[in-house]
């Protein structure tokens, strides 16, 4: 598909201290898939996230060194329900 990637962001978390508020993946700013590369430290990624600063979510996946994330068109991860990268 000549489209498949269109764009993309970098964003360096540098010893797993940082992260990135909640947020959707809708449809209307991003094509997807929105696929996600884990390269220098561990981090969470959280779903249900309410308020900005705070580790909390309904659900938190451990994300190790390496992983990559695939939040797929329509789906309930990248659209439906805020989700955010915690320490």
């Amino acid at each position: 598909e000549p489209d498949f990637v269109n764009s993309y962001a970098c964003n360096i978390y540098h010893d797993g201290s940082e992260g990135l508020g909640q947020h959707y993946d809708d449809d209307t700013r991003f094509m997807h898939p929105v696929i996600s590369i884990r390269l220098f430290s561990d981090s969470r990624l959280a779903f249900g996230c309410k308020l900005y600063g705070y580790s909390n979510g309904v659900i938190a996946v451990p994300m190790a060194r390496g992983t990559v994330t695939v939040l797929k068109q329509g789906g309930w991860a990248g659209t439906r329900v805020k989700h955010c990268i915690r320490p």
